[in-house]
């Protein structure tokens, strides 16, 4: 398929139309038989579109669920990067006054960075990551070239989107606060011409983080628990949608590409024109094709979106 072939499909797909006017299969053969199954498969076309005017209709409704989403993710992220940048501080002081010791997290600090990666795991398992990359969304990346005051200073744009933020913002000040006094006590030392205590700077990081664990990390998890499977499911139900589409009209542009190179002096009488043509197989794939999405979307989607129109509860399956 050439480039051109794929531009023309997808404008096909966008536009939520199977079988568009110059494509009639009644020209073709216009049997009971064909009329029949023709007849059933735009009932399908219609109800399809419908359901997804609904579906994209409810994706806009939680656009700010989705933002929400990636909000958390970004917010947890920092929350865990800040974490280990401390600890790199811890042990970079320690090496300093020649000390050696291994740091170990506290279990208050693993269960933080463990709830911070299930709300990863659950974003990037939704795929929602694949929508828009948290450091994106958030304008800022962390990096340990950076002074750990700006980094701490980011925390108010990581949190700044979620419904959290007030409480985060507090937390965040008091942990600006304290590096700001640390930051002090080392210029005080400098013009002194002495060192900084390690025991003071330990005192300072042992503090933001004992604050930093106070982030609300757990509600942002609770949070992507109640949001996250809710936006995923509609995005994923627009993309199921936008395939059966792909699919239908894919067999559909087949059927008339090889049409335009048979011969129609070879053919029969109308009646038998579905055979010779290939109409005949061709409705049979697409009514394959409708009963599947039919039957995927009462399984998957039926009591999240309501049942589709050509579901079992109101319908038989598109006969063959």
């Amino acid at each position: 398929m050439t480039d051109c072939d794929v531009e023309a499909l997808q404008k096909e797909v966008d536009a939520h139309v199977l079988f568009p006017p110059e494509s009639d299969f009644s020209k073709v053969c216009s049997c009971d038989e064909c009329s029949a199954k023709v007849k059933v498969l735009k009932e399908f076309e219609a109800d399809l579109r419908d359901k997804q005017n609904r579906v994209l209709e409810l994706i806009d409704q939680q656009d700010p669920d989705l933002m929400n989403c990636i909000a958390l993710g970004a917010a947890s992220y920092w929350t865990r990067s800040l974490l280990d940048r401390l600890h790199r501080e811890l042990e970079l002081l320690y090496e300093k006054s020649g000390a050696s010791r291994t740091l170990k997290r506290s279990k208050s600090e693993q269960e933080l960075i463990d709830v911070s990666f299930q709300i990863s795991n659950m974003l990037i398992d939704n795929k929602l990551l694949d929508k828009i990359d948290p450091v994106e969304i958030s304008g800022a990346k962390y990096s340990d070239d950076r002074p750990l005051a700006w980094e701490i200073k980011s925390g108010y744009v990581w949190y700044g989107d979620t419904r959290f933020k007030n409480a985060a913002f507090e937390i965040i000040k008091k942990i600006e606060e304290i590096e700001n006094h640390h930051e002090n006590d080392k210029k005080s030392a400098q013009e002194e011409e002495r060192s900084l205590d390690p025991s003071i700077s330990k005192k300072h990081i042992d503090d933001q983080i004992m604050l930093l664990k106070k982030l609300p990390v757990g509600q942002l998890h609770h949070d992507c628990q109640k949001f996250v499977p809710k936006v995923a499911r509609a995005l994923k139900a627009d993309n199921d949608i936008n395939s059966i589409y792909r699919t239908m009209i894919i067999i559909r542009r087949l059927f008339w590409k090889k049409y335009q190179m048979i011969d129609s002096s070879t053919s029969n009488t109308n009646e038998q024109s579905h055979s010779w043509s290939g109409l005949k197989l061709t409705l049979e794939l697409l009514a394959e094709q409708a009963n599947s999405f039919r039957e995927l979307w009462d399984k998957e989607y039926d009591q999240h979106f309501g049942p589709y129109e050509g579901s079992d509860s109101k319908k038989q399956k598109t006969n063959h």
